[in-house]
């Protein structure tokens, strides 16, 4: 019988800690959900007025700093100019670790080894800033970025794949204007102690993480939006969130129709898109 006990207690064990690593599950957000309803997870407060004046009155995002020449996800400071020049105010760029522990421009290493002279990843950060992205393109490292947005103090940076929120508060000094998607409340949470302004990411088609998200006051969210013309619980979802005040930041495989879905659908946002080139706001 005892037997049978220990073997319960490793499986519960053992699915707890599944569900918790699996943290963009509906089980784990339906946990943290229950836990904070008891008081056993606080969400701290994060408010920043010029941020979310900026998400309100601007639309659009220059995903991975830009779409430059029909090419995507570069972030290169070609495209991060290029999209300053267009008028963007929110730049997002995706950042890495190199493996000497600095933070680098990077969508993922597999795509810049295929394009660039890099044969290793991760890659020390000298080896990245000497290796340009399809022979052209200037790639960057976080001091190059942080003299871009410390030359343009109206620009947001919004942060994409780095999971080091420790790194990454040390080695931004304008953290009042940069947005940190985060994939977990504790993660959230985290960012917030570091003096940084996080955005949940969900899944819009789970009932329980916009429950979660509305009931809890959380400010901004980031999720996916190829979906919102097809499933009607995703755009259910999506316009309870508009419609509550929520700064939603949506992203997708291919540039969505901002204006149809603004307007037809009455969903408020700010999207994620490589190939617009007029990022003035309202």
């Amino acid at each position: 019988m005892k037997q049978i006990k220990y073997f319960i207690c490793i499986i519960l064990i053992v699915m707890v800690i599944f569900v918790f690593y699996k943290k963009r599950s509906g089980i784990y957000h339906l946990l943290v959900y229950k836990y904070q309803g008891f008081g056993l997870l606080t969400i701290h407060e994060s408010s920043n007025k010029k941020i979310d004046n900026i998400l309100t009155s601007c639309s659009l995002i220059a995903h991975a700093g830009g779409g430059i020449d029909g090419i995507k996800y570069t972030n290169s400071k070609e495209a991060l100019q290029k999209s300053i020049d267009n008028g963007y105010r929110l730049i997002e760029l995706d950042l890495l670790v190199s493996s000497d522990g600095k933070i680098l421009g990077a969508h993922d290493w597999e795509r810049y080894v295929d394009k660039s002279s890099l044969t290793n990843f991760p890659p020390e950060s000298y080896e990245f800033v000497s290796a340009q992205y399809l022979d052209k393109y200037t790639t960057m490292d976080i001091e190059m970025i942080n003299e871009v947005f410390l030359s343009n103090e109206n620009l947001i940076l919004v942060t994409d794949k780095i999971r080091d929120i420790g790194l990454l508060s040390q080695s931004i000094p304008y953290k009042n204007r940069m947005i940190v998607e985060v994939f977990s409340v504790f993660d959230f949470n985290l960012a917030i102690e570091n003096g940084l302004h996080p955005a949940l990411n969900i899944d819009i088609r789970n009932q329980n993480m916009v429950d979660f998200v509305v009931e809890t006051g959380i400010k901004r969210v980031t999720y996916r939006g190829d979906q919102l013309h097809e499933m009607e619980v995703a755009y259910r979802n999506a316009k309870r969130l508009s419609d509550n005040g929520i700064l939603s930041m949506i992203y997708s495989r291919n540039d969505l129709d901002v204006k149809q879905i603004q307007g037809d659908l009455g969903i408020k946002g700010s999207f994620y898109v490589d190939f617009y080139d007029n990022g003035r706001c309202d």
